[in-house]
């Protein structure tokens, strides 16, 4: 419960006319017409309203005196943060030739009464080559690897005559030249023999596509669209390839070898039931590959590039403003206002540059206060939500000396921003689709849009929100408690991070070692119905966990180590048989079973309350079966079994384990039973 503010005087408007109402007798006693419509009443009333203004601006004093002091500790607002959004830059015609795209490409959306216009500019190049598949493979295992030759007259199995799960064919792509396919969207125009793969659902075919990536990984690709029916008809396929692709090497023969990047197509049905497999293996006649678009990362920030903010007068204590404000967090995520911070390491371009001679720039690098500058250090104190640049004071000391904190800029030298970006705000959070207008013409693009919500948009931090979080973000300024270490972990990189969870510290060795504290931490994915990937969505990579780890180092106990690290992620299969209501169709409830057990699993809004799955435990049957009753049109929920995806154990044979986290897996057992009138 917050402290009781008082008031310093609660007297209102009408409380103050009577009060004074009541004096005219023994001041005025020949005053005796005390009607509203008697001049000298509404003399009263005009006092009375002039006092009730200077009783507010009294009143106001607790709260003005309470900003102060937060100033004085440190605490400041909060700028905005820049959505992100990927688009898809789609070609006119399949790439013949090497297509740029080019970093600062400008993309908006169609501006109406209801939405304002935002522009969002490419964070990167990207090179579009054309795809060359050099071999088709197929593979049982994974380890021996057969080519086949299509022909457009002879079909050739891409599985075996009775497919086992596992089973794989590869597609090679040359990779001669530099040529990289990272970001492509590849179209595979498919011939094949009609309705030779049956048994399955077309519509839901068990078929996973992947790709070769970095650290050894296969990640799965994102289908755009599929007409192949599972490849049971001539059809196209459209996939986004990931950011980090990575060549593969296999041997072929004993003289030759298969070099480039792979693209597999894996036979995935569910283990734990023969339904939706495939009863013979589909043949294909012919694939080509074209590249018909790319991918590239865009913000909802505007650049701006070497703006000049003035010249300096040689005075302590100057102020400078930028034409744009807000400026945007920095787009590299180290920790540089920190007075230990590495100048050296400090490279971006974000930076504010001193010209005594013109010509020639100095950079002088940016603090979170002058506290700790020497008259001699190049520091500036950057406020991003006022756009306001200062540089260093000079203090008087008792004895009357005066100390410079920070050099000051030569009298007439310039001063620039070499780069920032403006903008940002909750207004760049747009819907799926909505960034279709490309306004810097690049040749051979003939459209672009942006294939999933733009997320990551935050307004700056407003005077009231910063005064209702001052308690918490003064409280948590060490880490001595669990929950101190998730905050501060959160607090490191709060758009990167989607979970952090803190295990009680571990005696490594007795009471000889200090204790070590586990610090588990997932990444912020898009909250949806739908299965995260382990990989691309929920695994943070290795320079987000670095930056956790430098963040809450500075920031322990002497006593403590801390590790931090992924979360054993565990994924499940979930068997459940339903009965459903006749007029039900089962497609689409097979739709809605999905969507809630990925809902139910979902590690940032799933579990009990709703703040995501809790870690260290699977869910129980009641669980599953709760969610599955609530879908419309079900009548009865017979929970079968909860099996672990990698190895197909139940989860009560499984040891429990700290740091453990259970996440959806396919899902693909759900049986239904119409019930009959």
């Amino acid at each position: 419960m917050p402290l009781p503010k008082p008031n310093l005087d609660d007297r209102t408007f009408q409380q103050i006319v009577d009060e004074t109402k009541r004096m005219i007798p023994r001041y005025c006693p020949e005053w005796t017409d005390h009607n509203v419509s008697d001049p000298g009443v509404t003399l009263i009333e005009l006092f009375a309203w002039m006092v009730e203004g200077m009783l507010y601006q009294l009143n106001r004093v607790p709260e003005k005196t309470y900003i102060t002091l937060l100033e004085l500790l440190g605490v400041t607002l909060r700028p905005p943060e820049a959505a992100t959004a990927r688009l898809m830059f789609r070609l006119s015609a399949p790439a013949t030739t090497m297509v740029p795209i080019p970093q600062g490409c400008k993309v908006g959306n169609q501006a109406l009464d209801s939405e304002p216009a935002v522009d969002f500019y490419t964070d990167t190049d990207l090179l579009l080559f054309p795809a060359e598949c050099k071999a088709v493979l197929t593979s049982s295992d994974g380890v021996t690897y057969s080519e086949i030759v299509l022909s457009e007259s002879d079909g050739q199995r891409v599985f075996s005559n009775e497919p086992r799960p596992g089973e794989s064919f590869y597609l090679v792509y040359d990779h001669s030249g530099d040529k990289d396919l990272s970001n492509h969207v590849l179209a595979l125009h498919i011939e094949c023999k009609h309705a030779e793969g049956t048994g399955v659902d077309p519509t839901d075919p068990p078929l996973t596509w992947e790709a070769y990536c970095k650290h050894g990984q296969w990640v799965q690709l994102e289908v755009e669209r599929d007409t192949t029916l599972a490849l049971n008809q001539p059809g196209v396929i459209e996939l986004y390839m990931p950011p980090d692709l990575r060549r593969l090497r296999r041997q072929r023969g004993t003289s030759e070898i298969w070099e480039g990047y792979w693209v597999r197509c894996r036979y995935n049905p569910s283990p734990l039931s023969n339904k939706f497999r495939y009863k013979d293996s589909p043949e294909l006649l012919n694939i080509t590959s074209a590249t018909v678009g790319g991918l590239v990362q865009a913000t909802h920030a505007t650049p701006v590039v070497n703006e000049i903010l003035g010249y300096s007068s040689g005075q302590p204590g100057q102020v400078f403003q930028v034409a744009r404000p807000p400026i945007l967090p920095r787009v590299t995520d180290r920790e540089m206002l920190n007075d230990e911070a590495n100048d050296d390491e400090a490279n971006d371009d974000e930076v504010i540059e001193v010209s005594e001679t013109p010509g020639q720039w100095k950079v002088w690098r940016e603090r979170a206060n002058f506290g700790a500058s020497k008259p001699s250090d190049l520091h500036v104190v950057i406020d991003r939500v006022s756009g306001e640049v200062r540089f260093g004071p000079r203090i008087r000391e008792r004895d009357g000396r005066a100390h410079q904190l920070g050099a000051i800029p030569p009298r007439g030298s310039a001063i620039r921003f070499r780069s920032y970006r403006s903008g940002g705000g909750a207004a760049g959070n747009v819907a799926t689709g909505k960034l279709t207008v490309l306004k810097d013409a690049i040749a051979y693009v003939e459209r672009v849009t942006n294939i999933r919500p733009a997320t990551g948009g935050k307004d700056a931090e407003t005077i009231e929100a910063a005064q209702l979080a001052a308690p918490k973000r003064l409280a948590r300024t060490r880490a001595v408690t669990a929950g101190d270490f998730e905050f501060l972990a959160k607090e490191a990189a709060p758009d990167q991070i989607g979970r952090a969870y803190c295990v009680e510290p571990i005696l490594e060795n007795g009471l000889d070692e200090p204790p070590t504290i586990m610090l588990y931490i997932v990444a912020a994915a898009q909250a949806s119905d739908r299965r995260l990937d382990i990989e691309s969505d929920l695994t943070p990579d290795a320079d987000l966990l670095e930056i956790v780890r430098n963040y809450v180092h500075k920031r322990r106990l002497l006593t403590t180590r801390v590790h931090v690290r992924a979360p054993q992620f565990r994924p499940l299969d979930i068997a459940a048989a339903l009965e459903i209501h006749p007029s039900i169709n089962r497609l689409e409830a097979r739709r809605m079973a999905f969507e809630a057990l990925n809902r139910l699993m979902n590690p940032f809004t799933g579990g009990p309350d709703g703040t995501g799955w809790p870690f260290d435990r699977p869910p129980y049957q009641w669980e599953v079966e709760h969610a599955l009753a609530r879908i419309p049109g079900v009548i009865r929920v017979v929970p079968r079994t909860i099996r672990m995806q990698t190895d197909n154990r139940p989860v009560d044979e499984v040891a429990p384990t700290k740091g453990v986290l259970f996440v959806a897996g396919n899902f693909s057992e759900i049986e239904f039973k119409v019930r009959q009138h």
